[in-house]
């Protein structure tokens, strides 16, 4: 069973070598491939896709319900890059919200963007008189754990382009498994999915757009995220043993 989670050759730039080594393993995509999002599954001709965003797996422990309250935590975490902007973008809309917005990044860097990264942290941070801005470095599980339950708004603030439509970021999944409300920006293969009913969505790729979002998120009851994760992990296991069970 062939797994596709991204068209490497429409994002990242590829030797001819590795585009042709996609291209000869694309070739073998077929109605019981599995797939990131429906959107990439179209692009393929595939009509019933199998689907899986990522991992359905949901945290164990207890968790509080999210209050906004005096002090807001916001996070981003994943691979922090120019091409991808999530946490370019994220740093840029904090000059949009108020003081009581914190902004908390874990997740390596770019080597290529490391100094116009912490540039820019530093620049925000001085601008605002105060710490609006902390990278946390590439966080083990247990700390990357303590960041999630103390996380009120999770972000994914891309950059409009490719990514949209030929990644999944499916990280996204790990928020709603801790019962976090997630604010993006209107990546096509995230607006189309079976989860978007649950994401607060930016009117546009602008920062001062994904700060208006952030500001007027209203958080569910973790049971609602989590629940909805137990629901799609129950579709695709369903799926998989009868697509199994057909190749046997």
């Amino acid at each position: 069973i062939l797994e596709v989670e991204e068209k490497y050759s429409k994002v990242w730039r590829l030797t001819k070598a590795q585009k042709f080594e996609e291209h000869v393993l694309l070739k073998y995509v077929n109605n019981d491939s599995l797939f990131v999002s429906e959107i990439l599954a179209k692009e393929f001709g595939v009509t019933d896709p199998v689907i899986s965003y990522g991992s359905y797996n949901l945290y164990k422990g207890e968790i509080a319900e999210k209050c906004i309250g005096k002090s807001v935590i916001l996070s981003v975490t994943g691979l922090i890059d120019s091409d991808r902007g999530s946490g370019f973008v994220a740093i840029e809309m904090m000059k949009y919200l108020p003081d009581n917005y914190f902004l908390k990044i874990s997740g390596p860097v770019a080597s290529k963007d490391r100094d116009e990264f912490f540039k820019q942290i530093h620049e925000m941070n001085k601008a605002l008189e105060r710490t609006a801005c902390e990278y946390l470095g590439v966080l083990d599980d247990t700390n990357y754990e303590r960041l999630l339950l103390s996380t009120d708004i999770a972000l994914n603030p891309q950059r409009d382009g490719e990514f949209g439509k030929y990644v999944f970021p499916s990280k996204i999944l790990t928020y709603f498994s801790y019962g976090i409300p997630v604010v993006s920006t209107r990546g096509i293969s995230i607006v189309n999915s079976q989860i978007a009913d649950l994401i607060n969505f930016a009117d546009s790729y602008d920062a001062r757009d994904v700060a208006n979002a952030v500001v007027n998120v209203k958080p569910k009851a973790p049971s609602v995220y989590q629940n909805r994760l137990k629901d799609l992990r129950a579709k695709f296991s369903e799926r998989m043993v009868k697509t199994i069970k057909s190749k046997c």
